[in-house]
């Protein structure tokens, strides 16, 4: 019985022994500087699943985006987008997003989390079916020359950002896209208008949409351009020297020199 109660005594006392290195171990880890492996976080391009919030907070779907470019000063990055693929960001803020949009998404207890700056419409942009993998968030229109043979000029050089619909075209599409600063009337007053910029089976092109204070309706093809020819490339972006003016050549009046790029004021 005594050796039954030594061995007991003595196999007590050893965990006993390694239960205090045990706490003196855990004591020198906590005090040891610990190594930020910093926060997980992943790029997701916003975009409308069907049910696509119009406040905040709210959870958006995006699809995974990776970073493309040359890993040098001064170069131009691309985005490669998985549309195959959807991820959940959680969206806080005071900005909604668009359709388009780049986030950084974090992930915060369990959630892809991100915010939208306020000074930016987030791009650059994906336009599906089309030619160039983004398009900057910001584009100018510049007008090389206006009609001579009394014709009424309706197309001037503008901004255009990636942004909703402005509400005096209403039910115009794709809502986002790249619309005018402002309308701008045609030399006879006839027509108040409203550039928009897009992408349609491959094809760049600018149009005109009237809007609600115009004193005459209707839509006007301005230009288009096909990715190929010199003078249009998608990095930088610059759309113009291989395009064609539709708005006076059935009018006798030489091509306008329409160039959208991404270098301004237009």
């Amino acid at each position: 019985m005594g050796v039954c109660r030594f061995g007991g005594m003595a196999e007590n006392h050893e965990e006993r022994i390694l239960r205090r290195r045990q706490e003196e171990a855990l004591v020198r880890n906590e005090r040891r500087p610990k190594r930020d492996c910093g926060t997980p976080a992943i790029l997701g391009q916003i975009y409308n699943g069907g049910a696509m919030p119009s406040s905040l907070p709210g959870r958006f779907a995006t699809h995974p985006t990776i970073l493309l470019g040359a890993e040098t000063e001064g170069s131009t990055p691309t985005y490669s987008v998985d549309t195959t693929r959807t991820i959940f960001f959680t969206v806080v803020g005071s900005t909604v997003p668009i359709v388009g949009d780049v986030l950084m998404g974090k992930l915060i207890d369990g959630r892809w989390c991100a915010k939208r700056g306020g000074g930016s419409s987030g791009g650059p942009h994906t336009l599906p079916g089309c030619p160039c993998t983004v398009v900057p968030d910001t584009l100018f229109m510049h007008v090389a020359t206006q009609p001579t043979n009394g014709t009424e000029s309706v197309v001037f050089p503008c901004t255009l950002t990636f942004q909703p619909t402005p509400s005096d075209i209403p039910g115009v599409t794709p809502n986002p896209s790249w619309y005018s600063d402002g309308p701008y009337t045609s030399t006879n007053g006839n027509y108040i208008v409203r550039y928009r910029f897009g992408c349609s089976l491959g094809l760049y092109f600018v149009d005109a949409w009237t809007t609600t204070s115009s004193p005459l309706g209707g839509a006007f093809s301005i230009a288009s351009w096909a990715v190929g020819f010199t003078g249009n490339q998608c990095s930088p972006f610059e759309m113009g020297a291989g395009g064609f003016t539709s708005w006076h050549s059935p009018n006798g009046q030489p091509d306008q020199g329409v160039v959208i790029s991404t270098t301004g004021p237009p």
